[in-house]
């Protein structure tokens, strides 16, 4: 019933519900008002019942969706936040021991197209899926963090790209190959990937951004860092030593 509420932040998903297939009779939150103020909320428990809040909270601007381990997989449910017309930014982690089969997104799944920041920690998603944030127009900063997406591969070269994003980061990722091209990311400014001791390559595609400015490899192969080096290169002969992509490096000769 607080309805000036503007920021609620709970710590690793406090809100409980019951189990969607009990009978709730009487739920406080399906009495509760619409809170039109409300812009921030950190950290909301990721199930299918939480719709039953964020239906009521139609003016956020940032959302934190959050699972433990310790829930079961019929709990954990990506809800629908198409109808939300303000929503910024979206951080979706899951606190849990990696899954023998990945976590798939639901068929259709559909984002709010004014998202420019989107965090995804613990997800496990197929790196195919990242296809569906392709459609975000004003995706501008994506972070991919331990086991956002398993598997060895991220083909991004017959997709249409992220013609906005400025700013990518991995951290533990599995990923060995990376095939893109500079068509896949025109917009690019930062490339920061760390603690991905199996990437083999950065794509020299990258030497061709005219907007990347800063390169920051940790705890990478030394193959990784060969890569960067040769972008690096490739910048400075077309456009000299003071335009050219700044170089990060750090704890790298442990790989490769």
């Amino acid at each position: 019933m607080m309805v000036k509420l503007r920021h609620l932040y709970t710590k690793l998903g406090v809100f409980t519900f019951h189990h969607p297939s009990e009978e709730t009779e009487g739920n406080d939150f399906d009495r509760s008002s619409t809170l039109d103020s409300l812009q921030n909320l950190h950290k909301m428990c990721a199930c299918e019942a939480c719709q039953r809040v964020l239906v009521r909270s139609p003016n956020l601007r940032k959302l934190g969706l959050h699972a433990d381990y310790s829930w079961r997989d019929a709990f954990l449910c990506f809800p629908n936040l198409a109808c939300f017309k303000c929503l910024e930014k979206l951080t979706f982690s899951i606190n849990r021991p990696p899954l023998p089969s990945e976590l798939t997104l639901q068929p259709g799944l559909k984002l709010p197209q004014t998202i420019t920041r989107i965090t995804l920690k613990g997800t496990n998603l197929k790196w195919e899926e990242l296809s569906l944030l392709q459609t975000l127009p004003s995706l501008e900063v994506l972070r991919l963090i331990r086991r956002a997406c398993l598997g060895r591969v991220w083909n991004t070269s017959e997709l249409e790209g992220f013609p906005q994003l400025k700013y990518l980061r991995f951290y533990e990722l599995n990923i060995q190959e990376w095939i893109t091209s500079e068509d896949q990311f025109p917009k690019l400014e930062v490339l920061v990937i760390e603690h991905c001791s199996s990437l083999k390559r950065i794509p020299i595609a990258f030497g061709n951004l005219n907007e990347l400015r800063e390169i920051k490899l940790q705890s990478c192969r030394k193959e990784a860092e060969k890569s960067a080096r040769e972008i690096q290169k490739e910048q400075r002969n077309r456009k000299g030593d003071d335009d050219c992509v700044n170089l990060l490096f750090k704890f790298n000769n442990y790989f490769g």
